[in-house]
């Protein structure tokens, strides 16, 4: 029972410990540079390079050109 009490009284000293050398604000504060104003045009560079659907939609383009180079290579001569 004593040993029990103990860990306990560990854990609690630990978590007060841990918010008094982080305090809460600092625990889920993300890093952040210092940020100039962006031009029109990164922003959006960075919404495209961030858009999911886009991604899919370029990789399904991709698809169909290679499907496209398939089925056009059997029309092309073949040497075997």
């Amino acid at each position: 029972m004593h040993f029990e009490r103990s860990a306990g009284s560990a854990a609690r000293a630990a978590g007060v410990l841990l918010l008094v050398i982080c305090p809460p604000g600092l625990l889920l504060a993300q890093q952040t540079q210092p940020s100039s104003p962006l031009s029109l045009r990164e922003a959006v560079n960075i919404a495209l390079e961030k858009n999911p659907e886009r991604k899919a939609a370029l990789a399904e383009a991709r698809v169909a050109s290679a499907e496209v180079r398939e089925a056009r290579s059997f029309l092309l001569p073949s040497s075997a």
